[in-house]
């Protein structure tokens, strides 16, 4: 199965290497299905040289291999860690090859019309505190990355949210907490840097745009595929937008906090 999103072609070969009547794995396909990025269409009949990336999933019969586009293979014996693999194998193919766009680890939420960025990678807690601040009333963009084109405007990926919790990850969708998506790109008001640290409380300042184009950058999935194109957008990006960066405590005061922050800068 091929599929295009944010201009990007993707390929899923799906294989099975055991006997499929005995595989512990049959609902595999519709796994997969599940997992398309956010405004995907078909691509049936897609040209080889069309495509960014292939992925091949193959299932053993006891196992699942996942193998990405940059030459790395996994094996998972849950199908929902299988499932993961292929999902971040897909996301990452996008990120790197999406014309136009330059990805950042980041959540992103809107708040009065404006883009709040929170840069960091996986397992920063990104996905807890964009849940928390559509709880409070913020618009949805995504909770794994800024999508930004070369006018510093941030459009939409609005993935489920991935929610870890002791029973493992659950994907929610942003309506569920009572959020809706911006049909149309928004200026980005604020970016903020912040680190959790359950001991501590709210420290964060102002910070200028050379950090703040510095962030951006040891944040962009691109930045070593594509270094210029990285380099310019977060020029653009920290020149248009405030910088704020420190350590954060609960996630209760840090939801108030940033909104309080959003929308002083956005006055």
């Amino acid at each position: 199965m091929s599929f295009r999103a944010f201009g990007v072609v993707v390929r899923c070969e799906i294989e099975h290497e055991c006997n499929q009547g005995c595989c512990g794995f049959p609902e595999l396909s519709s796994a997969v299905d599940a997992i398309w990025p956010p405004g995907a269409v078909a691509e049936p009949g897609t040209r080889p040289g069309a495509v960014a990336g292939t992925i091949r999933i193959v299932c053993t019969g006891p196992a699942v291999q996942v193998s990405d586009g940059f030459g790395t293979t996994t094996t998972w014996v849950e199908l929902a860690d299988a499932t993961h693999a292929a999902d971040q194998a897909i996301r990452s193919t996008i990120a790197v090859e999406a014309p136009g766009r330059v990805f950042i680890h980041a959540g992103v939420v809107g708040v009065d019309g404006r883009a709040v960025v929170l840069p960091g990678r996986s397992m920063a807690g990104k996905t807890t505190l964009v849940a928390a601040l559509l709880r409070a009333g913020a618009d949805y963009l995504s909770d794994e990355y800024a999508v930004i084109d070369p006018d510093g405007l941030v459009h939409a990926y609005p993935r489920r949210l991935s929610i870890r919790g002791e029973s493992g990850r659950t994907q929610v969708p942003a309506e569920s907490l009572g959020a809706t998506v911006p049909t149309a790109p928004l200026p980005i008001g604020l970016v903020a840097a912040l680190v959790f640290d359950p001991q501590g409380t709210w420290s964060v300042t102002h910070g200028d745009q050379a950090t703040c184009a510095t962030t951006l950058i040891e944040n962009a999935v691109a930045a070593r595929h594509r270094p210029a194109e990285v380099l310019a957008t977060a020029g653009v990006v920290a020149r248009a937008s405030a910088f704020a960066h420190g350590t954060r405590g609960e996630t209760a005061d840090a939801v108030a906090r940033l909104l309080d922050l959003a929308r002083q800068e956005a006055r």
